[in-house]
């Protein structure tokens, strides 16, 4: 097995384990897994360089079409900086973009359009910083409109701290106006043990029209204050 492929299963297995949501897992987990297999059988170039003996320096992958579908770069026989991977089992452009450190992955960036040009309306986007392995990291998602061009459906930010999310907030738009913002974090009990995500931060709904419906503020599931909205005009200001 030459080094290249084994960069490619070992990033696999790095994949494999990260605890991610369902959506996550069809577009990281086994995404690049079954792009490999549909490359399998076919017929690619390279264009690369050596030095001393060890990859070093641009290294290129192209299909018979003259596509480049690998892009990047070694640094003394190891991935370093932007390694770029175009999903092309996938009718429409996705493709899935490494941050590397000395041939160790620090980021992954996996991105598809809505159609097949890369100048397509973006579809998703999911940004993760490894911190500093496979079950301790930070994610952030986007999922666009379709529709409504620049507008978002959904962003979600999410700390995983071994293998577990310990923090989450969540921001939704409807017909690309806000609808609603929650927020929560992980609980422990003195003996550090977990008890699950709880209510925390800021949160609030909007209605249909984009003014406020309700404004509450947590701290550990504790609510602190709570406003409520008619017309957009505030009518109750609580506090706990």
């Amino acid at each position: 097995m030459n080094y290249i492929k084994m960069n490619n299963y070992a990033l696999c297995m790095l994949l494999w384990f990260l605890p991610l949501g369902a959506k996550a897992q069809r577009s990281i987990e086994f995404t690049w897994q079954k792009e490999q297999e549909h490359r399998a059988d076919k017929q690619y170039t390279e264009e690369k360089h050596y030095k001393k003996g060890k990859l070093h320096g641009v290294y290129k992958k192209l299909d018979a079409q003259g596509q480049v579908v690998t892009k990047g770069c070694y640094v003394a026989g190891k991935r370093h900086g932007k390694w770029w991977e175009l999903m092309t089992m996938y009718a429409s452009h996705h493709y899935i973009e490494y941050t590397y450190r000395q041939g160790v992955v620090k980021e992954i960036f996996d991105y598809s359009a809505w159609g097949k040009s890369k100048d397509s309306p973006k579809c998703t986007e999911d940004h993760y910083i490894l911190q500093p392995d496979a079950r301790n990291y930070n994610v952030h998602r986007i999922y666009w409109d379709r529709e409504r061009l620049g507008k978002k459906n959904e962003e979600e930010t999410r700390v995983i701290r071994k293998g577990e999310i310990v923090y989450r907030k969540t921001k939704r738009w409807d017909k690309g106006i806000p609808w609603e913002i929650e927020e929560k974090k992980a609980l422990y009990d003195k003996n550090g043990n977990s008890l699950g995500l709880k209510k925390h931060g800021y949160w609030a709904i909007w209605n249909k029209d984009g003014t406020l419906q309700k404004e509450t503020w947590y701290d550990m599931g504790k609510l602190l204050r709570q406003k409520r909205y008619e017309g957009g005009q505030l009518v109750e200001d609580k506090k706990y």
